[in-house]
């Protein structure tokens, strides 16, 4: 299941708009495309590496933190 909330990626960012939009950060997909997002405005050095929990609270991305937890945490959701 998909959730389109006709959101256009902001400079700052997107967490606060998206966590109000109902079942988004059900979609793994979502979930994913942004944490990408996530590093392409916070880019931490090294492709391989992933933000904390800290670091997603800390720049008002606690929604994204939440759902990676909730799908299990980076290995579980980035596991093909």
């Amino acid at each position: 299941m998909t959730v389109s909330c006709n959101v256009v990626h902001h400079k700052h960012c997107l967490f606060f708009t998206l966590a109000m939009c109902r079942g988004y950060w059900r979609d793994v997909r979502n979930v994913k495309q942004e944490v990408e997002h996530w590093l392409q405005l916070h880019p931490l050095g090294a492709p391989e590496l992933l933000p904390s929990q800290s670091q997603l609270r800390r720049t008002g991305a606690s929604s994204l933190a939440f759902a990676i937890t909730k799908h299990g945490g980076y290995a579980k959701l980035f596991a093909e």
